[in-house]
């Protein structure tokens, strides 16, 4: 009865926090969501479009988001296959399959990122690293290349540079509201791939023990039958 009625309130909350979020117009014919950073721990998410032209009036460009041009940082929309909001902190992504719905953000979802120059005062020798997940397939990749369950994230092979310690980089995940179980621990990928294949709910946890604002996104989950794609900026890492 406790558990029923603290979802109830989390569903409450949510409800809530989404009502405050302005809805607004877009393009469904020309808009385009982009989560990729530019920079190191940047959250990022950004929306634009052209407004169609109408005589006598051209068409305008418009952008909303984590950017300093944006109209606002909070938002949501509607289109015929997906419904989008953002308050800042979670992105929800809702579509008619989920198939619909990971393409919105073309796949592949940040983790960790940086960014900067070996020479800073010159400005040369520009370097990027990180790694992401990729809602289409359920893999782990890095600038380098796919890692697949069962494979060490090494990061004396390359995969993955400026990373104080990978040792620190944790992945866990849920699936179905089960019990937490390892995804990437102590450089080690498990076999977590058929778990996800036959599951209707995932729930993936990330940190990065000594710098946890390091990690861009520390949540997300995922329900195939809803079509359903929640992406946490900010969530504490449970302990089961």
């Amino acid at each position: 009865m406790q558990k029923f009625f603290f979802t109830f309130m989390i569903m409450v909350f949510s409800n809530n926090v989404l009502a405050e979020i302005p809805l607004i117009k877009v393009n469904c014919d020309d808009v385009l969501v982009n989560n990729t950073p530019r920079k190191s721990s940047e959250r990022r998410l950004v929306a634009f479009w052209k407004s169609s032209a109408v005589f006598p009036n051209p068409s305008e460009s418009h952008m909303v988001g984590d950017s300093e041009v944006s109209s606002g940082n909070k938002f949501k929309f509607s289109c015929p296959n997906y419904s989008l909001s953002y308050d800042g902190k979670v992105i929800e992504i809702k579509g008619i399959t989920y198939e619909e719905a990971r393409k919105v953000i073309r796949n592949k979802v940040p983790l960790y990122y940086i960014s900067g120059y070996k020479y800073p005062n010159i400005k040369q020798g520009f370097f990027s690293s990180g790694y992401n997940f990729d809602l289409s397939n359920f893999l782990i990749s890095s600038d380098y290349r796919t890692i697949k369950p069962g494979e060490n994230f090494n990061l004396d092979e390359g995969y993955v540079r400026s990373v104080t310690n990978l040792r620190d980089t944790i992945l866990g995940y849920k699936v179905n509201n089960g019990d937490l179980k390892p995804l990437l621990y102590e450089n080690q990928v498990y076999e977590y791939y058929e778990d996800f294949e036959n599951s209707e709910t995932i729930d993936i946890f990330h940190k990065i023990a000594r710098t946890s604002s390091a990690a861009i996104v520390q949540r997300i989950f995922i329900n195939k039958p809803e079509g359903l794609i929640r992406i946490y900026y900010e969530y504490p890492f449970p302990n089961r």
